[in-house]
């Protein structure tokens, strides 16, 4: 019997932060009686009370500060409701020295309905004691116990897949967000090239037009510099052909003996004088399309 008390100690002693919360059969209401001694009746309204930790706060009606409730000090199955009217006694609690609310009963029948199907909220040391106070054999009270621990390992289990779960998720969305975040950024990156790509072809087909237009009046001004260098030729060969055939007559003229050779030589002269003048007026007319051209 010391053996079992020792094995139900230490699976007390090994989950006494975790509070349980699993569905029972009804039991005596005296299995949750406090076993420390009450000192006072007082009466208030549940200020709030966490079912799954199994632990709240009383509102207390003379004014006095919040009574601290612990599941264990219920004297009924199911969780505290909050704003529902109980009446408890203060007792002294051994880990803080504080008073805390023992024996807490509701005021009312009922609990509410909305929440009177709700499972009730027991601890591993409850259980433990339910147990112990059993009228059952050695091998049924193991088997019992270990069936409790059991039912217990399988619930935090439970707790931490839940909570690798949500784990997962939360990184899930984390990641699914950061791929977003990258896409769109990638996006941005795409655009900004294909912009700065059509503005560099807009300045290629402007470079190319400029280029063009250049070429274009580059060869309309060798063009008009072949066609001025032609006529100036032309002119010059006529000067030329000219002088020549005055020459020819004046020699012709000359061998003769003949006193018209002055006249002819006048207007040999004067016909050279002429070309020499026609020759020059076109160098200067050729100076001014030069000088247009470079204006341009």
């Amino acid at each position: 019997m010391m053996r079992l008390l020792a094995f139900l100690v230490s699976i007390s002693s090994a989950a006494i932060a975790f509070v349980p919360s699993s569905p029972v059969s009804p039991r005596s209401t005296s299995l949750y009686l406090s076993t420390a001694t009450a000192t006072d009746t007082k009466t208030g309204t549940v200020k709030w009370y966490n079912p799954t930790r199994g632990f709240g706060f009383i509102e207390v009606d003379d004014g006095g500060p919040d009574m601290y409730v612990h599941a264990t000090g219920l004297t009924f199955q199911g969780p505290l409701i909050d704003g529902e009217h109980v009446r408890f006694e203060t007792e002294n609690d051994s880990r803080t020295n504080k008073p805390k609310a023992a024996n807490v009963v509701r005021t009312t029948a009922e609990a509410p309905a909305a929440l009177a199907e709700e499972p009730v909220v027991e601890s591993i040391a409850e259980k433990v004691l339910e147990v112990v106070k059993e009228e059952l054999s050695e091998d049924e009270k193991t088997e019992k116990a270990m069936h409790a621990e059991k039912f217990q390992r399988s619930r935090l289990a439970t707790q931490l897949e839940l909570s690798a779960k949500a784990a997962s998720a939360k990184a899930a969305e984390v990641a699914t967000a950061n791929e977003a975040s990258k896409a769109a950024a990638e996006a941005f990156q795409r655009a900004r090239l294909a912009v700065q790509l059509g503005q560099n072809a807009k300045d290629s087909v402007a470079r190319a037009a400029k280029a063009k237009a250049a070429a274009i009046a580059a060869e309309e001004k060798a063009k008009a510099e072949a066609a001025a260098a032609e006529e100036k030729a032309k002119a010059e060969a006529a000067a030329a052909e000219e002088a020549r055939r005055l020459e020819e007559e004046k020699r012709i003229v000359t061998g003769a003996g003949g006193k018209p050779a002055d006249s002819k030589e006048k207007d040999l002269e004067l016909t050279r004088q002429i070309i020499l003048d026609y020759i020059n007026l076109e160098g200067e007319d050729e100076g001014v399309v030069d000088d247009d051209d470079d204006d341009e």
